[in-house]
């Protein structure tokens, strides 16, 4: 069965403070997204449907939808405003909405300023493989998915025999998995929207939107995917399997992020793109050793890497010309050591 993934990226960005879903994160210009979509494809969806505004069309098809025009049919929706005194979308519920008449297949939905992980779309489009009525969800440790960098909104979600039973949107959970004095817990299943549906999930998504429409504040309230997900639930209109997983979130909620986003992705270069030689070693397991040299004729010298991976305990240590570089393994450290990597590869913020 062939499978879709619908990407959400019509959003404003105003917490990051532009258009992030198309901010750089490498020298050859590849974005958050970019690395999903790689994922998502390896595992094996078939095609991709980026759901955007229309004013971002010529944008984003002469970047991040032209590089993955190159790799599998693309469909484009746009989700326009239909409220002319209204600036903002309205909201991811009908987004998904938008796509009702070009997504035909088993699909699954995804945030564009999200990384969820190579593991977790597997579950979801293994899911989506044989599945026929009804709805899946990756649910998150909600420790996993927090931000030193400002609060988050997360879909906390309760469980029972592996089916979602609800799901409310809980605002203001900061870095350590606070909501002012309320501690949460650190294991707390949580939705990062990473859904999966069969296209019978449409009309139940436009009578839902329907009745918001009805009632809704029209300057300022959005459909919210989960919020509908939760009613449509509490009517026993659909059942929602639950899959968890262990994934650490990367996303771009604030622009302080990327620095950390970089550290990720220049580790993920080394496991896989770079297809480097990986080597464990029992004597050196509170170390990660990155060897490199330079080749000079490559233009912006093009690094050879030997990935030594052990488990980071007391530190980390960069090893550049016989150079090693002591750092105190702390979200201070991984901020360093983005930057440092940065300067040698070449990658830029």
């Amino acid at each position: 069965m062939k499978t879709s993934l619908v990407v959400l990226a019509a959003g404003m960005g105003s917490r990051f403070g532009g258009l992030k879903q198309l901010q750089p994160l490498t020298a050859d210009g590849k974005v958050l997204l970019d690395f999903s979509i790689d994922d998502a494809l390896s595992v094996g969806f078939d095609e991709v449907v980026f759901i955007i505004r229309k004013e971002m069309e010529d944008l984003f098809k002469a970047t991040l939808g032209g590089r993955t025009e190159q790799k599998c049919p693309v469909k484009y929706v746009y989700q326009d405003n239909p409220i002319p005194e209204r600036t903002k979308p309205l909201g991811t519920c009908h987004a998904i909405l938008c796509a009702k008449d070009v997504v035909s297949n088993n699909f699954a939905i995804i945030n564009a300023d999200d990384y969820y992980g190579i593991g977790a779309l597997k579950t979801i489009h293994d899911y989506l493989v044989n599945c026929n009525n009804g709805g899946g969800m990756v649910a998150y440790q909600l420790g996993n998915t927090v931000s030193d960098n400002g609060d988050v909104t997360r879909g906390v979600c309760s469980i029972s025999n592996g089916y979602l039973q609800t799901i409310r949107e809980v605002k203001g959970i900061n870095g350590s998995c606070k909501v002012g004095e309320l501690q949460l817990d650190t294991n707390t299943p949580v939705s990062m929207n990473l859904w999966g549906f069969t296209p019978s999930i449409f009309p139940l998504l436009q009578e839902e939107f329907d009745k918001f429409m009805q009632t809704c504040d029209i300057q300022k309230d959005e459909a919210i995917l989960s919020t509908v997900i939760n009613n449509l639930i509490a009517s026993n209109k659909l059942q929602v399997k639950v899959f968890d997983t262990a994934e650490k979130w990367v996303g771009m909620t604030y622009r302080q992020a990327l620095l950390y986003i970089n550290y990720i992705y220049i580790v993920k270069i080394l496991q896989e793109q770079m297809q480097p030689i990986v080597r464990c070693n029992s004597t050196h397991k509170s170390t990660i050793n990155l060897h490199t040299r330079f080749d000079q004729t490559h233009q912006l010298g093009q690094t050879f890497f030997c990935f030594q991976k052990g488990i980071i305990n007391k530190n980390l240590q960069i090893l550049k010309n016989e150079k090693i570089f002591h750092i105190n393994h702390t979200d201070k450290s991984q901020k360093a050591l983005a930057k440092m990597i940065q300067t040698w590869y070449h990658i830029v913020v």
